[in-house]
């Protein structure tokens, strides 16, 4: 959804670029998408909700919780 949001703003432009180039339908779904699935790549990249982050947190608060238990 945030993607989304992030690319409608530059969704008008392309709107109108494709009534002056004759760009098919097809061809605009297509560049709507290729902007989609960057930016979600680059939330990605960001690391929030990765399994990855999740285990590494998780394992120090197990290993803090045995230190006390000591």
């Amino acid at each position: 959804m945030l993607a989304q949001q992030q690319i409608q703003p530059s969704l008008e432009g392309v709107e109108l670029k494709m009534a002056d180039s004759g760009t098919s339908a097809a061809e605009h779904w297509q560049l709507i998408l290729e902007r989609l699935y960057s930016r979600k790549a680059q939330e990605r990249s960001q690391g929030e909700g990765s399994p990855e982050k999740f285990r590494a947190v998780a394992a120090a608060i197990q290993d803090r919780l045995g230190e006390q238990t000591r």
